[in-house]
């Protein structure tokens, strides 16, 4: 009799553990770039897979990575060089912080990984504040908001 539950359980250990490997063997792969800075190599889901290109012109790779009610974020690349916008439409701080969630769902990276890139979040929705680069909430060098 213990034999018999023996083999019962390692055969549904080794059913699980199939189907999970099963499972991983086929969620999609997102391909990734990795994109040198000052601070170090960041790995981010390349925008190619997760947005839609904006750009006509042959020599530039920019991708719409989002675009809602409230928030636009884009992925521009020219000579080598990436940089992102995050344009805001509302002057809100519950609308800036689910586009920063957006931008790091979209790329796949950490907070501490994205205060390294070349990104520019601004107000398009308000004229006065247009232009304003207000940085991300989470990093070091960003602009609250009043």
């Amino acid at each position: 009799m213990k034999k018999i539950k023996f083999i019962l359980s390692l055969i549904l250990v080794l059913l699980v553990a199939g189907l999970l490997l099963w499972r991983f063997m086929l969620e999609p792969k997102i391909p990734k770039l990795v994109i040198n800075t000052n601070q170090g190599a960041i790995e981010i889901n390349l925008p190619k897979s997760v947005g839609q290109k904006i750009s006509t012109e042959p020599q530039r790779e920019d991708y719409s990575l989002k675009q809602t009610d409230t928030y636009e974020i884009f992925a521009y690349a020219f000579g080598g060089d990436q940089s992102f916008l995050i344009s805001l439409k509302q002057y809100s701080a519950v609308v800036r912080t689910e586009a920063e969630t957006s931008f790091l769902n979209s790329l796949g990276i950490t907070k501490s990984a994205a205060c390294k890139l070349a990104v520019l979040e601004s107000f398009t929705g308000l004229p006065e504040l247009a232009g304003i680069n207000y940085g991300l909430s989470f990093c070091p060098d960003s602009l609250p908001l009043n």
